[in-house]
């Protein structure tokens, strides 16, 4: 029987001191929960006793909140599910040229989410999905900021899209490296967040993740949520590779 379904930062600490003998840390118990949901065994990770009872958890930060657990749905069997990019784009990727990236910038390539929003803007590959792949008609796109704290969410990148029409739009993206996955709960999250910071724009929802093979993964979801659904996707390959993406 569950009690309360919210598990507090004060709880989640205490878990570590008893449970974690000295090898977990408690100094940052906010990350207890991210941790796990951001990692690629993140299944394995749970617990398979509250998968059987049927439950899995959230992220549910603020207020002195760590994560919540939630009803699992009747046809799920694991705690979390990944999303993967349609397999005919992965066969087939659009060809990226990354020669106008400086030689220079190339050494301090690195697998993590400011690397991955430099070479996507400045290859001008959000722009590409847009252009080509998107439902929408975007006349322009501008990068705003990137890891932009905004109360209890931290957005990777913010861009501002224009359309055809002259209205303008916000783009919230998360990026992913290639040992993270690209988690929907963190996208909306991040996106509502996005969505209450500007109050009148609408916020486009997009998940960006590198996927190895030099390849680069975008997600673009319906702004009207909930829930997440997909809009479109597109893959590209960067010729030649760039270190740090894949």
């Amino acid at each position: 029987m569950l009690s309360d379904p919210i598990v507090t930062l004060e709880q989640a600490e205490e878990a570590i001191r008893r449970w974690g003998k000295g090898r977990l840390s408690t100094r940052n118990p906010a990350n207890f929960m991210k941790d796990i949901v951001r990692s690629p065994n993140r299944n394995k990770l749970f617990p398979e006793s509250v998968v059987r009872e049927g439950w899995t958890a959230r992220q549910d930060p603020g207020s002195g909140r760590c994560f919540r657990f939630v009803p699992l749905d009747p046809e799920q069997e694991t705690a979390f599910l990944t999303a993967t990019p349609d397999p005919s784009l992965v066969a087939n990727p659009h060809l990226v040229q990354t020669l106008s990236l400086p030689p220079a910038s190339r050494p301090f390539g690195r697998p993590h989410e400011t690397w991955l929003t430099h070479v996507v803007t400045n290859l001008g590959i959000v722009h590409t999905h847009f252009a080509l792949n998107s439902p929408l008609d975007l006349i322009a796109l501008d990068l705003l900021g990137s890891n932009v704290a905004l109360g209890d969410a931290e957005v990777d990148a913010i861009y501002l899209a224009t359309s055809i029409e002259g209205r303008q739009m916000l783009v919230s993206c998360e990026m992913k490296g290639m040992n993270e996955v690209l988690d929907e709960d963190q996208i909306e999250r991040g996106s509502r967040q996005v969505a209450k910071t500007s109050r009148t724009l609408e916020v486009i929802p997009m998940g960006i993740k590198a996927i190895g093979g030099g390849m680069v993964w975008i997600v673009e979801f319906d702004p009207h949520l909930p829930p997440l659904a997909k809009l479109s996707e597109s893959v590209f390959r960067l010729e030649p590779p760039v270190p740090g993406i894949g």
